[in-house]
């Protein structure tokens, strides 16, 4: 008996790709001041090829929107400021190619001036809002994504005015009459 032996090394590198995505986007191009509102989704998508925890999605939204509702289709609200016009919204655990969606509601206010950029009633821009989302990979690495969309704020401007004369006919030279004006808004 001879002793055969015979040893192979080979390695494989193992890929981790860390990618984390968010995108705001406003459900409408304008809303109207006064009107019914309107709303705003923040969509989450891990794009890499491990599990990402602790998704903290954070969006301070322009005081001339107010929010009315936050809801998603993971996670929960995390408030920890108690500020309703901070969207914090944490997802505990992201898989890879999993997307979820954050959904915010808000009005705004009838006498929130319009804004919707060069050219309209006072110039002023459109209203901008950003959104940010950081996760936590393997291994303790952070992940980071921001996005933003802008929304038009429009006044609805409808003034109304009926002339109404108390009489029918005037005699000339006669007593006279009058009319009344009713100014509608």
């Amino acid at each position: 008996g001879e002793e055969v032996t015979d040893e192979s090394e080979d390695t494989i590198d193992i890929v981790v790709d860390i990618d984390l995505d968010i995108v705001k986007t406003f459900a409408d191009d304008a809303v109207t001041a006064g009107g019914t509102g309107s709303s705003f989704t923040l969509v989450v998508t891990n794009e890499g090829n491990v599990t990402l925890s602790d998704a903290e999605i954070l969006d301070i939204v322009d005081n001339r929107l107010t929010v009315t509702g936050v809801s998603g289709t993971a996670g929960s609200a995390d408030d920890s400021d108690l500020d309703d016009q901070t969207v914090e919204w944490l997802i505990t655990s992201l898989a890879p190619g999993d997307s979820e969606t954050i959904t915010v509601d808000f009005s705004v206010a009838s006498d929130v001036p319009e804004a919707n950029g060069v050219g309209a009633l006072n110039d002023e821009d459109n209203v901008p809002n950003d959104a940010t989302v950081a996760a936590e990979a393997p291994q303790g690495e952070e992940v980071t994504d921001e996005s933003e969309d802008t929304i038009d704020i429009v006044v609805d401007i409808d003034l109304d005015i009926v002339k109404t004369f108390a009489d029918d006919a005037v005699t000339a030279g006669g007593t006279g009459s009058s009319f009344t004006l009713v100014v509608t808004n």
